[in-house]
């Protein structure tokens, strides 16, 4: 195929493409601001998003807003992209000095439908409904599949061709490792998730030289710790951050785990950045001082996104105080990058 068309933004002054946008890593200064970020509750609309970068203006203690949407939200037939509600997030999100991390999802969580999530083409590619496979309360793309990840990665070129010189677009992340409990029969191995997450990494740094990418690292599905500790060496190999769900107050995940050493017998703690969050189980469960302190203390935790949650306890009267109380995170960049920090 020829090269993409971003849907009414390819070579538009909107947001500007420069010819270093898709060069290699090699001279490049990867974005580092860490610190708090605000995670967008899911099902959020474009307009209650922009409200929320609104309400940060001023606001110190956090940095920007972190956003999730699906593959099908950027590219509707093959090759044809639409990034606009990107843009008007990222326009914005200069507006009010903030900045922009994107969750780009291939799974949806809590659906019985399969629309929405991917392009009809992936969703269908060997007949319908075959490029999905049902998850524990939901459905995700089968992304160990070298065509479905050939396509994942020509999204993730066309986007850095646009996103990646933006100063305030600071980091992207794919779904999570863990991939549920529908794996039986679709083909699924751990070793064929590793070959193409790697692919994904390597791909993902040549395409994205100036932006912080973060690999949601959390269990990785019938897989071994060495199989594992692999896609941790494919992160600090590729310059990436590890991070995802969740920040536990009293369990840590596989590649939590691996990160501090616990597994493997090797700290990566200050060789990789790390960018851990907090979700729903973290705040239903634990106090926000003790999941801070698991992030500062055991996971050296640099990027704080933390979900605007919608019962108790909230954003607006009980995490974003505490924020305003703890603004403090860890600012040293991994061992051996050259970073932007301006």
């Amino acid at each position: 195929m020829g090269g993409p068309w971003v849907g009414g933004y390819f070579g538009s002054a909107e947001v500007g493409i420069t010819a270093t946008g898709n060069l290699g890593a090699g001279g490049n200064n990867i974005k580092w601001h860490p610190g708090h970020y605000e995670i967008s509750d899911n099902g959020a609309s474009l307009a209650e998003r922009l409200v929320y970068i609104d309400e940060l203006e001023g606001e110190s203690a956090v940095l920007g807003l972190s956003v999730r949407y699906f593959w099908a939200d950027f590219e509707s037939t093959e090759g044809v992209y639409d990034f606009s509600t990107l843009t008007s997030l990222l326009t914005r999100s200069e507006l009010r000095g903030k900045r922009l991390m994107l969750e780009l999802w291939t799974r949806k969580f809590g659906t019985s439908s399969q629309s929405g999530i991917v392009p009809d083409y992936i969703r269908n590619i060997d007949g319908p409904d075959t490029g999905l496979f049902p998850t524990s309360g939901g459905f995700a793309a089968k992304i160990w599949d070298s065509r479905i990840m050939d396509r994942l990665i020509a999204l993730w070129e066309a986007m850095a061709l646009v996103f990646d010189a933006e100063p305030k677009f600071e980091m992207i992340s794919p779904s999570e490792t863990a991939q549920g409990n529908g794996t039986a029969g679709t083909g699924y191995t751990a070793a064929k998730f590793v070959t193409q997450n790697l692919r994904l990494m390597v791909a993902g740094r040549a395409a994205w030289p100036k932006t912080n990418l973060r690999y949601m690292g959390n269990f990785l599905t019938s897989g071994s710790n060495a199989q594992a500790i692999t896609l941790m060496e494919g992160v600090k190999n590729n310059q990436w951050t590890i991070g995802g769900p969740d920040i536990f107050g009293g369990s840590f995940t596989t590649f939590q785990q691996i990160f501090r050493g616990t597994i493997g017998g090797h700290d990566y703690r200050g060789e990789v950045g790390s960018a851990f969050q907090i979700e729903v189980t973290s705040l239903q469960t634990s106090t926000l001082q003790a999941l801070y302190d698991r992030g500062i203390d055991d996971l050296s935790n640099n990027y704080f996104p933390w979900l605007r949650f919608w019962v108790t306890p909230t954003w607006n009267d009980d995490i974003l105080p505490f924020l305003q109380s703890n603004p403090t995170t860890l600012s040293t960049p991994p061992t051996g990058w050259s970073v932007d920090t301006s």
